[in-house]
């Protein structure tokens, strides 16, 4: 039988964990019991706020020169 590998997966949400129960971080509270889904709205707001000022206040390149933004 030939192994499959199927590599690394880039999740597509945070991952959460209840490291009171699950110290070895076997369940994903998104995957299993949703009772993390509270957090989605919060979540959304805060990313959505980072685009816009991403928009109007671009990231700097490492090794970039900076002379400030357009005012």
């Amino acid at each position: 039988m030939e192994a499959i590998n199927h590599g690394y997966i880039t999740p597509q949400l945070p991952m959460f964990f209840d490291l009171s129960s699950d110290p070895q971080e076997y369940f994903d509270l998104w995957t299993t019991t949703l009772t993390i889904g509270w957090v989605f709205l919060p979540m959304q707001q805060t990313i959505g706020a980072y685009e816009g000022s991403v928009r109007g206040y671009p990231n700097i390149r490492p090794g970039q020169e900076f002379e400030g933004y357009k005012k």
